[in-house]
């Protein structure tokens, strides 16, 4: 199982999108964050799309999330998060 982190611009990021959602996107979203980071746990190349060197993007609900993965030290780094979508 790989450890997930979140560095501190990723969680800043993520919280300042957060507070404009409405309470059901909020709802739908801290969810799909919840579910993202069990997938990155177990199976971490399965997700998203491979970008430069070791990074990569997943989309979620209404999040684009980047992350990197350290295979040797069995780490994902989540390293910042956007907006997209309505």
């Amino acid at each position: 199982m790989f450890k997930v982190t979140w560095s501190a611009v990723a969680l800043d990021q993520l919280a300042a999108i957060f507070v404009t959602f409405d309470l059901d996107t909020q709802r739908r979203v801290a969810i799909a964050v919840e579910a993202l980071n069990r997938r990155l746990a177990l199976r971490p190349f399965d997700e998203g799309e491979a970008r430069a060197g070791s990074g990569r993007v997943v989309f979620i609900d209404r999040l684009i999330v980047g992350f990197s993965i350290d295979a040797a030290a069995e780490e994902v780094r989540i390293a910042g998060v956007t907006p997209y979508g309505r």
